[in-house]
């Protein structure tokens, strides 16, 4: 359905890629939209950080605020919110390009994790 949208309105710089490996793509990118509205708890984010690009989400889900905790990191939009989106993405690509803070990414270090989960084995959710 998307490619004939595509098609029918002639738009030039879409491209329908398949089953990729992402790798080259972050490379050459500084910024990564995340445009679905309902996640659990997205690799794309911590993928595009460790890549250097700029994530920009909706706060559409649980995991969101906590991914991206400032600007520093990336940028949240209200849920839903296309306009604010769009206006966010067009900021980014106006001013000049920062790397984003990855220390979130320290979160989600193998000990760490490993750390909360023998917990919460052993005790629950206490």
């Amino acid at each position: 359905n998307l490619e004939k949208i595509s098609e029918e309105y002639h738009l030039k710089r879409i491209f329908f890629m398949g089953h990729q490996n992402p790798e080259p793509f972050y490379k050459k990118s500084k910024i990564v939209c995340l445009t679905s509205t309902h996640e659990g708890m997205p690799m794309v984010v911590n993928e595009a950080l460790a890549y250097g690009c700029i994530p920009v989400v909706f706060d559409s889900f649980h995991a969101a605020k906590e991914m991206i905790p400032d600007t520093e990191t990336g940028r949240l939009v209200p849920a839903f919110n296309l306009k604010q989106y769009t206006k966010t993405l067009d900021g980014l690509m106006k001013e000049r390009y920062r790397r984003p803070n990855f220390k979130v990414l320290d979160n989600y270090k193998e000990e760490i994790i490993t750390r909360k989960w023998l917990h919460v084995l052993k005790n629950g959710n206490e």
